[in-house]
């Protein structure tokens, strides 16, 4: 295992908030992306998901990319898990802990604010991504006029990894996405342009699963 000696990570509050991040999410000035990982007792799934960030291929991203990890006051020990990643780890990571649930729209949007990339995938915890991900959706987005772009995801079981089907694997229509949600959260955005209508709405957010 790639490991990081380092006895304490510092910390610091924002907005009623803990902040803590390791040397590599401190000293990651300038990333290419953020991966915007959104948590909320999803202690089964987080390392997963952590190492299927980790194992991306970075290679065309200048700068390399960052992890910033909005704990949405978890009541397990998802937050505990995610600090012992950091730890151990050399991947860039900066974990959110806020001290209040207040649903996974306001998480994002505290995410957002902390994200020092100009390009944002958001990504919950109980999902995973190839090792091309974030690379496809760089240059798809780098070399268009599109705020944001999406590609399939494979839905599978959790315990015996079987494919479940595909979604988000429709092309984009703004009817569709209106009348259904057929794009998931797993989408990477310029950030500026989802700040500029006020990034994600909690107006529904009485509906939507916590976290």
């Amino acid at each position: 295992m790639e490991t990081i000696k380092q006895m304490s990570q510092p910390r610091f509050t924002i907005a009623g908030a803990e902040i803590v991040a390791n040397e590599a999410g401190r000293n990651c000035n300038a990333p290419a992306v953020t991966c915007l990982i959104t948590l909320y007792n999803d202690s089964a799934y987080i390392e997963g998901c952590l190492d299927s960030v980790r194992a991306s291929h970075a290679e065309d991203l200048p700068g390399g990319f960052e992890v910033v990890v909005v704990d949405d006051a978890s009541t397990d020990n998802s937050a505990a898990l995610v600090e012992k990643y950091l730890q151990t780890h050399s991947m860039p990571v900066c974990l959110i802990k806020k001290m209040v649930n207040t649903g996974v729209a306001d998480a994002r949007n505290l995410g957002l604010l902390a994200a020092r990339a100009p390009l944002v995938f958001i990504l919950d915890a109980d999902n995973e991504i190839r090792p091309e991900c974030l690379a496809t959706h760089y240059q798809a987005l780098v070399s268009s006029d599109y705020a944001l772009v999406y590609g399939p995801i494979n839905r599978f079981d959790g315990d015996t990894r079987q494919s479940l089907g595909l979604m988000s694997n429709y092309d984009w229509n703004v009817r569709d996405l209106v009348s259904r949600p057929c794009v998931d959260a797993m989408a990477m955005f310029k950030k500026e342009a989802l700040l500029s209508v006020g990034g994600y709405s909690t107006e529904y957010q009485m509906i939507l699963r916590p976290g």
